[in-house]
């Protein structure tokens, strides 16, 4: 994962250390980076939306590279040709199938939840008095508009209050 940060360069070769990118607090260990859990509010939700919309993008692009190639494997398989075409072509299938993996672990690793990648719907953990729920936002929205209680979906959706908080 690639984040520029301003750690020492001691702690940035420890195994395990905190760090904070773009805004986001991280925890690094040696093979993985993960966000350190945080509830979002409105505002922070939506200072988070233009690198969201980054990440988001990549993912379509991915996925849009591997059903092309998943395409070609199969059109490969049924046309007869060789198994050298074949095999170069599910070796670029299965790397493309990966960055798309990697592309989605990236985005979560923000504390975002991909709901779906087909309608774009995308939630964020929060906060409502004392209850859990979800600040959702759809692709094309220009910011965080709505949030639903975590046993509701996208047709639970409840606009916040016009102050752009749902905290008391």
């Amino acid at each position: 994962m690639m984040l520029t940060t301003s750690i020492t360069p001691k702690a940035k070769d420890h195994p395990l250390c905190r760090f904070r990118a773009k805004g986001i607090n991280y925890l690094k260990t040696e093979n993985n980076c993960f966000r350190m859990f945080i509830l979002f509010t409105p505002q922070t939700a939506n200072k988070a939306l233009p690198e969201v919309r980054r990440l988001f993008s990549n993912i379509l692009m991915y996925k849009k590279q591997a059903v092309a190639l998943q395409e070609h494997v199969e059109m490969i398989i049924q046309s007869g040709r060789q198994f050298e075409q074949f095999v170069k072509k599910k070796q670029e299938l299965n790397a493309a199938v990966s960055s798309y993996y990697k592309a989605i672990e990236q985005l979560e690793a923000s504390g975002v939840v991909i709901k779906d990648v087909e309608q774009g719907l995308l939630d964020f953990p929060s906060k409502r008095f004392d209850e859990e729920v979800w600040l959702c936002w759809k692709v094309g929205e220009n910011e965080i508009k709505f949030w639903h209680a975590k046993d509701e979906g996208f047709t639970g959706r409840k606009p916040l209050e016009s102050t752009g908080t749902i905290e008391p």
